[in-house]
Order: C-alpha cells, then structure tokens, then sequence
C-alpha cells in the first residue's frame, strides 16, 4: 500500500510544516486525524519558542517581574511554556505519538500557586 500526501495547512509556520512532513512521511498523517496532527504541529511550534524565551530569560537571570506593588511574581512565559508542555503531552497521549524512550517536551518550571 502506497502512502498518500496530505497537504499541509497553509496557516502552520516553517516549523510546523517541517513537523508536519515530519510525520507525514512516517505515515502518521495519512492514519492520524490531520486536524489533531495540525493542532500537535502548531503547538510544538509555540512550546518551542517559548522554550527559547523561558531559556533567553533564565540566562539573563530575569524569570521573575516586580508588581507595581512591589511583590515579585514569575515571569508569564513560565506559566505559558508550563501549559504549552501539558498540551504538547495530552496531544501526544491522544495521537499515540510518543515512541517508548524518546523524550517529550517537559516544562522548564513548575509553579506552585498557593
């Protein structure tokens, strides 16, 4: 049986369509939900620039602001990658994508909001 090619979406970005070529030639688009595998694609593409943020951040020793009323709190791209990482895993889970030793995307941070 021969593979056949879905178009990627025209909306994903340069590292969303390599991700999706990715996978579509390992036959995983043409068997998967191609909305869900856009949707992993598009996702993965944020977590990673996010990862460059929460990285651009730790090396500059700014992961937290100061309010306007003096308290300290975690820089937002924290919380953003953190969620980013969860959506990544769920999709993964749902998809079945997430081949037994490989490492899937893990937040930089986990925060604990009292």
């Amino acid at each position: 049986m021969t593979h056949r090619q879905r178009e990627c979406p025209g909306w994903l970005d340069e590292d969303g369509r390599r991700e999706w070529r990715r996978l579509d030639a390992s036959g995983l688009v043409n068997d998967s939900d191609p909305e869900t595998i856009a949707a992993y694609c598009f996702t993965l593409t944020l977590w990673r620039k996010m990862r460059t943020t929460v990285d651009q951040l730790r090396d500059q020793g700014s992961s937290s602001w100061t309010t306007r009323d003096g308290h300290e709190q975690p820089h937002p791209a924290l919380a953003i990658e953190a969620q980013l990482a969860a959506d990544l895993l769920m999709i993964t889970d749902a998809l079945d994508l997430e081949p037994n030793g490989r490492q899937a995307p893990r937040p930089s941070r986990v925060l604990i909001v009292d």
